[in-house]
């Protein structure tokens, strides 16, 4: 008599998206934000694949936002499976960031992070759908996001939701000679 085949069962918490406040900044920086770059949006493959980590350029995590940006307009959310932090997003509704491109009616995605091991869950979308309906809620229009063109995957995740390209800017970042800036758009209706 031969074994019994081994049967594996995957449990999946339900996914939670908590609204938090700005003294769990803390927390919420402790989902990594890092990726490797292996290609450029519209690009082709890098040299040399690389990490980024944008919490690792000073004045970039979140812990020091509140000494660039005034919060009060701001809304904060974590995803968590079970008791795990998986993820978090942060919407300014006021004119943060994007260089004059934010007018009255628009909010920014200014941040949008999920763990490494729970990237391409669902998660992100999740996150994704709490943003636009805060920014509904809010009497915002459109929601702006802003990435870079090495984040191949960023670029493609907002295509695949709804976001239009509003540009490509080469040179956008002095510090960062190598990264164009691309601004998003999702009109909210």
């Amino acid at each position: 008599m031969g074994r019994a085949p081994r049967v594996h069962f995957r449990v999946v918490l339900p996914l939670s998206i908590v609204e938090q406040s700005p003294a769990e900044l803390l927390a919420y920086g402790s989902v990594p934000i890092a990726f490797t770059v292996t290609e450029r949006w519209r690009g082709g493959p890098v040299d040399r694949p690389y990490v980024k980590d944008y919490d690792a350029i000073a004045g970039n995590r979140p812990t020091d936002w509140p000494r660039r940006f005034d919060l009060k307009d701001w809304r904060l959310a974590a995803a968590f499976f079970g008791h795990a932090r998986v993820g978090g997003a942060a919407v300014a509704l006021g004119g943060v960031g994007l260089d004059g491109a934010v007018g009255p009616d628009d909010a920014v995605l200014w941040d949008l992070r999920v763990h490494p091991a729970h990237r391409g869950r669902g998660v992100g979308r999740q996150l994704l759908a709490w943003a636009g309906g805060v920014a509904r809620a809010m009497g915002r229009v459109r929601l702006l996001a802003e990435t870079q063109d090495i984040n191949a995957v960023a670029c493609r995740f907002y295509a695949a939701n709804g976001f239009t390209c509003l540009g490509i800017e080469p040179g956008a970042y002095p510090e960062l000679p190598g990264e164009a800036r691309v601004v998003w758009a999702k009109e909210l209706g």
